[in-house]
């Protein structure tokens, strides 16, 4: 169960963000399947400066994951546990040769998501094709895809906060929107991880993702 639970995490969390520094605030991201609604699920976020940390709950079971942009490293805390499994970031090979470099368009496409003025972006690879909803209108700064370059693309920056993303996921529509965002400070003591017992893990595989 475990080892289920960590691999959608890292898929999860693998496709959220890169952020700078001097960077506050919180959001809730909530994943939505076209039929599969018993894969549906949520999550909130905390981004203080080159740290995030993701709250969730899986299968009944309270999942911690701090990530750590500078130290490139992901902590998994499950439950109550006093124990933190770190995982390396994998390095610019191991991603290059996982995945194929895209062609992103930015097109004149426009909409309202939720209640901000949007514009598409379109993303090719050879993995498949997605769709990004980005804004102007969040003092946020989150580059989308680009956790330690362990993900099929890094959308360039500049290209504003990404409020909605659909993909393919198996065949299937997957509807990401980020929701309840806020540009407001975050305790550093959600980030402290010296009471945990901190256990190494391999380095990401992208292979199972």
């Amino acid at each position: 169960m475990k080892k289920n639970i960590l691999s959608s995490i890292f898929s999860f969390i693998l496709s959220i963000c890169l952020f700078a520094q001097t960077n506050e605030g919180t959001f809730t991201m909530v994943m939505k399947y076209a039929t599969r609604s018993e894969n549906n699920m949520s999550a909130d976020y905390f981004l203080k400066n080159d740290k995030l940390l993701e709250q969730m709950n899986m299968q009944g079971t309270k999942i911690t994951v701090i990530v750590d942009s500078k130290e490139k490293s992901l902590y998994t805390i499950m439950g109550e546990e006093k124990t933190a499994f770190r995982t390396s970031f994998p390095n610019d090979s191991m991603t290059q040769k996982k995945y194929s470099k895209p062609v992103y368009t930015e097109t004149e496409e426009k909409k309202v998501i939720e209640g901000y003025h949007c514009h598409k972006i379109m993303v090719w690879s050879a993995e498949g094709t997605s769709e990004i909803w980005v804004t102007n209108e969040v003092d946020l700064d989150i580059n989308m895809m680009a956790m330690a370059k362990s993900v099929s693309f890094t959308m360039p920056t500049g290209w504003g906060f990404p409020i909605q993303v659909n993909l393919i996921d198996n065949g299937e529509k997957v509807t990401i929107t980020y929701k309840n965002i806020k540009k407001q400070k975050v305790d550093p003591k959600m980030f402290d991880l010296t009471r945990y017992e901190i256990i190494e893990r391999p380095v990401i595989n992208l292979d199972q993702h």
